[in-house]
């Protein structure tokens, strides 16, 4: 503590000063030495500035690197989410949902500027609302999706599949019947029964 402060050389407190004393008309030049007594509060000051910009580069290091982390990693971005929203009786499902498909990273960063700028109440209310809009618009979607499956078209298009499905197996089987019926006029090579066109005596086959 009784230490003397030391010079650094870039605020120096003893230097050398040139002036000038007119005696009898005539200028003498004189060469002292004085006193910088002001750069003794100026290096006090700067040092002061110093410790400052230091202590504030590492907090905005901190700062960067939380809003960086909430941004990128979903967990964090859901825990944010998950903070202010009011609907208690919502699943993990949904909520992974709503933030990942609905809000995503840049809705998570706006609505985090919103907490900050105008408070925590507004961000819930505004949380809360995007919520209820992302059940609506699931559920419209899903009653379009419903609606389109169940209307006549759809029906009638089933119909004409299954039509055309039981065609299709009516006519192989219809086929494989007509394969396996021997027609009149055919021939069998088989040579323990003779040919119906050199037949000319059937007494003989009786």
């Amino acid at each position: 503590m009784n230490k003397e402060w030391k010079e650094s050389g870039k605020f120096p407190r003893v230097t050398l000063c040139d002036f000038e004393i007119r005696v009898l008309g005539n200028i003498h030049r004189h060469t002292v030495q004085c006193v910088l007594v002001v750069n003794m509060f100026t290096e006090k000051i700067f040092v002061f500035l110093w410790l400052w910009f230091v202590f504030l580069a590492l907090l905005s290091t901190v700062n960067i690197s939380a809003w960086m982390a909430t941004l990128a990693i979903p967990v964090c971005r859901r825990n944010f989410v998950e903070k202010y929203m009011e609907a208690d009786d919502a699943t993990s499902e949904e909520i992974n949902d709503f933030v990942e498909e609905f809000l995503r990273p840049d809705g998570v960063f706006l609505l985090k500027m919103i907490s900050i700028h105008a408070g925590n109440v507004m961000c819930s209310r505004l949380t809360t609302r995007l919520r209820e809009r992302h059940v609506l618009f699931y559920r419209q979607k899903s009653l379009e999706v419903s609606r389109k499956e169940s209307t006549p078209g759809s029906v009638r298009r089933r119909h004409r599949s299954s039509e055309r499905g039981l065609s299709r197996t009516s006519s192989h089987g219809e086929r494989s019947l007509v394969e396996t019926v021997p027609r009149p006029n055919q021939h069998f090579d088989h040579p323990s029964m003779p040919h119906l066109a050199n037949i000319t005596d059937t007494r003989h086959y009786v």
